[in-house]
């Protein structure tokens, strides 16, 4: 019986296209999977940022790549640390852009079981990104004056006054300081948690915070200059 050439042709490009295919399916899930798509830093709710990639496979907390990692200041901080379970969970949320399918990822709380995790690090957007200097000085109005480097904005103090300022309860018994940067009409462009000896937050869940920072910005002030001011909830 004679062959069809044709036939052998076209089950030949049929072999070589399902062979290619595999490997550039192959080659995506190793750059997607443990590394987010970007390759860069992300970050959820405008606060919680991500680290680009798993550090790899661990049975405990690697503490000592973690600080290594931090002495470095690596993708632009110092504060990196394990995810809590509710940031894991914010991060499965975002999992196809972070690269986490199928994985199980180590925590604050479950960094002791002795069994193997990933791990990939975040830290929480707790540094203005807007440096002043000096602090801010106010008379009855609290007008930041900051002269710092590069004429950034300052903190002001004294009672500014407010036309509205939104529901400051939470419903979590703790604190949440907020930052935010106010502009010369009153109007809060951005804000943001933070949490250090002076301003110390102590309630970490995710959700209330990121609901602190939503109603944060639609606070509005009288008008005047540029500055920080703080918004405490409790």
């Amino acid at each position: 019986m004679k062959k069809n050439p044709f036939n052998l042709k076209c089950f030949f490009l049929l072999c070589l296209f399902s062979l290619c295919f595999s490997l550039v399916f192959s080659q995506e899930k190793a750059v997607v999977i443990g590394k987010s798509k970007s390759g860069k830093v992300e970050t959820i709710l405008g606060y919680l940022n991500v680290y680009p990639e798993d550090l790899g496979k661990f049975k405990k907390s690697p503490d000592n790549v973690i600080n290594a990692v931090n002495m470095q200041s690596l993708n632009g901080y110092d504060n990196w640390r394990l995810p809590t379970e509710e940031e894991l969970s914010l991060m499965y949320a975002n999992g196809d852009n972070l690269g986490l399918k199928g994985r199980n990822y180590m925590t604050r709380e479950n960094n002791n079981d002795e069994k193997e995790y990933y791990v990939r690090l975040v830290n929480t957007n707790n540094t203005s990104t807007y440096t002043g200097g000096d602090s801010g000085s106010g008379g009855g109005t609290g007008l930041g004056s900051g002269k710092g480097n590069g004429g950034g904005v300052s903190y002001g103090t004294g009672n500014r006054g407010y036309t509205y300022m939104p529901d400051l309860t939470v419903s979590e018994t703790g604190t949440v300081y907020v930052e935010v940067h106010v502009d010369t009409e009153g109007n809060v462009v951005e804000a943001h948690v933070i949490n250090n000896s002076k301003y110390p937050t102590t309630i970490t869940n995710p959700r209330i915070q990121a609901d602190c920072i939503s109603k944060a910005k639609t606070a509005k002030y009288r008008k005047g200059k540029e500055e920080l001011r703080i918004i405490v909830f409790k």
